[in-house]
C-alpha cells in the first residue's frame, strides 16, 4: 500500500507536439490493469490534472533502499483517424508533478488500426552499474572553442557503439531533460538536481566538441548506453 501522493499531466498530441488532439479517448491504469480513470481530451489536447498514489518521498533519498521508489501507472489511448497507443510505465513520484506527452500516430488509408506499445521502461537508479574503461585514445585531440557553445541538436545511438542500432537526432534540450528524467530523481534537493544537470551537460558537450566517437568511425555523437555515457 503506497503512502505517498503524485500528480500527473497528460497531453496527447501528433506530429511531435505540432498537432493537439481533441476528443481523444484516455484510459488510466495501475500496474495491475485496475482502471482508475477514464477521461476525453480537451482543445489543447490535455486531461484533467490527477492524483495518484506513490511510494513515499522517503525512498528518494535513501540510498540503501530496496523497495521501488516510484509507482507505475499504463495510459491506453485512442483518437478517429489515428493508431491507438498504449504507454507502459509511466512513473509517479511522491509529492512531485509528472508530465507525460502521449504522441500518436495518424492511421493510412486501409491500414491495420493494431496497438503501438511504448515502453518507458525502469529508470536507472533502480539498478546503476558502474562506467565501463575508455580507450586512451579517445581524450587526444579536443577541439578548444573560445567560447561555450550550445549546439541545437545531438545525435544519439540507440545501444553500445560497436552494436549496429539506431541512430537518432533530438534537440539537445530535450536529451538533457530525457536524461535528467531518467538518471536523477525530481524529489532530491535543489542544489543536487543542479549539479547532475551541470554534469548530464558537460559530458554531452565533451562527446560533441572532441568528436568522441565521430573521430573512431562513428555517425553519432553520444551513446544511450548507461555504463558508457548518461543514457
Amino acid at each position: 500500500m503506497f503512502m505517498g501522493m503524485g500528480r500527473l499531466i497528460l497531453q496527447v498530441v501528433a506530429a511531435d507536439g505540432a498537432v493537439l488532439i481533441q476528443d481523444a479517448s484516455v484510459i488510466l491504469s495501475d500496474e495491475n490493469n485496475v482502471v482508475l480513470y477514464e477521461f476525453t481530451t480537451d482543445e489543447t489536447g490535455h486531461v484533467p490534472e490527477v492524483e495518484l498514489a506513490a511510494p513515499p518521498i522517503e525512498l528518494t533519498e535513501d540510498p540503501y533502499a530496496t523497495e521501488r521508489r516510484y509507482a507505475v501507472y499504463d495510459a491506453q489511448v485512442s483518437a478517429e483517424g489515428y493508431r491507438p497507443v498504449i504507454y507502459k510505465g509511466i512513473m509517479i513520484f511522491d509529492q512531485s508533478t509528472s508530465i507525460q506527452v502521449v504522441n500518436m500516430h495518424p492511421l493510412t488509408e486501409n491500414e491495420v488500426r493494431d496497438v503501438e506499445i511504448v515502453e518507458i521502461g525502469y529508470h536507472a537508479l533502480d539498478d546503476p552499474v558502474e562506467p565501463e574503461q575508455q580507450p586512451a585514445d579517445a581524450f587526444i585531440s579536443p577541439r578548444i572553442l573560445r567560447e561555450v557553445v550550445i549546439p541545437n541538436n545531438i545525435v544519439v545511438h540507440l545501444g553500445r557503439p560497436e552494436n549496429p542500432a539506431a541512430n537518432v537526432r533530438v534537440p539537445f534540450i530535450d536529451y538533457v531533460k530525457n536524461v535528467a528524467s531518467h538518471e536523477i530523481f525530481d524529489t532530491w534537493p535543489e542544489q543536487a538536481i543542479i549539479a547532475n544537470v551541470y554534469c548530464i551537460v558537460s559530458l554531452a558537450l565533451n562527446r560533441i566538441f572532441t568528436e568522441f566517437y565521430r573521430k573512431r568511425g562513428f555517425a553519432f555523437d553520444i551513446t544511450n548506453h548507461t555504463s558508457i555515457d548518461h543514457g
